[in-house]
């Protein structure tokens, strides 16, 4: 956490800006911007943090190819300054506002259509990457017992995953991909490496999760 505030980015901010740099390595002819969704809370960024109500969502932070990430103090200023900018109390009020009023309007479509509708969202693929850290947390007394921590990310919205949870003044990061080679991961690590952050690998493993059946209206099947 203190390597994040000497470097002016919050741990969102930080490893955004990370995987964008292992992502340039990774592929350095690729010309295309890299986008990276951080995960948000619309109720906690208004200060309601005692509903059981998710209302969550993204900012979408954008790193041009011609942007550098050499300056690391730099490039995480941008990249918090971008999150500061969208993560607005307004711009979460407005969104809420949208939300209820898709809501209602999913409420007067037919089941049918409304099942096609979330199938086509939920599999389309619209970032490079999504990075989601929700907050530091203790477990109290059960800090002593709890070795490893898992994290899932959601499934088919970009290629690669990352789940951040800061315990105990420790970062766990579980990392997804929808490929099969970990080339990607191990210059992710690398890069981690380079800017002096120990890490340890506590392991690799297929993560199999249920398909998701592309949508056939009724007469089409």
């Amino acid at each position: 956490m203190q390597y994040c505030k000497d470097f002016d980015g919050s741990p969102n901010a930080f490893f955004s800006v990370m995987f964008a740099r292992a992502a340039r390595r990774y592929d350095p002819a690729n010309g295309k911007t890299i986008s990276v969704a951080v995960a948000i809370d619309h109720k906690a960024m208004l200060g309601n943090r005692d509903s059981y109500h998710m209302f969550a969502n993204v900012v979408e932070l954008d790193f041009p190819k011609d942007r550098p990430l050499d300056d690391l103090l730099k490039a995480c200023t941008i990249a918090r300054g971008q999150i500061m900018l969208q993560a607005q109390p307004e711009n979460s009020l407005w969104a809420m506002k949208q939300r209820k009023a898709l809501y209602a309007k999913m409420a007067q479509i037919p089941l049918d259509m409304k099942l096609g509708i979330l199938a086509k969202a939920a599999g389309s693929v619209r970032w490079s990457m999504s990075v989601s850290y929700a907050n530091s947390r203790s477990f109290g007394p059960l800090d002593p017992y709890i070795d490893e921590f898992y994290v899932l990310s959601e499934p088919g919205v970009s290629d690669i995953m990352c789940e951040i949870a800061c315990i105990n003044h420790s970062f766990f990061l579980a990392i997804g991909h929808n490929f099969p080679s970990d080339a990607f991961v191990r210059v992710f690590l690398d890069e981690l490496a380079a800017v002096g952050i120990g890490y340890q690998v506590m392991g690799r493993e297929p993560l199999r999760l249920c398909g998701l059946e592309a949508y056939r209206a009724a007469d089409d099947r």
